[in-house]
């Protein structure tokens, strides 16, 4: 039986170990979108904080604020859940510049933008896990990425 580590404890080391791999596979993301968006993507060194997943809304602004979730399941020999958050305005350049718009023209959120943030998702998703697979030699893969738009609180009570 593998050792399971519960929240409790978790110690420095352990969130050191995390924040380096979410650092590599965050990176990994940020040059598959750059690729994606054939632009410069800049990126902050990752932050890790131990929370409850109910707190993560106020993280976000607030429970009431709009926002993009992309959830993907993970699978293979670990198993959970990618969550993608992005708040409106983030979403809407994005979609974008994947479109070929000007990043301030509205954005209306059909079948085919949505289809463009699922396939986002699942491609940084995809890049983050295959460094965190070449890293620990785990066989890591996801499901089908799922997509909502709604109000922070709303989209943040369904995965946890």
């Amino acid at each position: 039986m593998a050792n399971v580590i519960g929240i409790k404890d978790i110690n420095s080391f352990h969130l050191d170990v995390l924040k380096e791999i979410g650092n590599i596979g965050a990176g990994n993301a940020a040059t598959a979108l750059a690729k994606m968006l054939d632009k410069r993507i800049d990126m902050k060194v990752p932050q890790i904080r131990v929370m409850k997943f109910s707190e993560v809304s106020d993280v976000l602004g607030g429970a009431e604020i709009e926002v993009v979730g992309i959830l993907l399941g993970v699978q293979g020999d670990i198993t959970g859940k990618i969550f993608f958050v992005l708040d409106m305005r983030s979403a809407t350049i994005l979609v974008n510049i994947l479109m070929g718009k000007n990043v301030d023209e509205e954005l209306v959120f059909d079948d085919i933008t949505r289809s463009a943030l699922q396939e986002v998702g699942n491609i940084l998703a995809g890049s983050y896990l295959s460094a965190l697979s070449n890293l620990t030699n785990l066989r890591i893969m996801t499901d089908v990425p799922y997509l909502a738009i709604d109000m922070a609180g709303a989209i943040l009570s369904v995965p946890g």
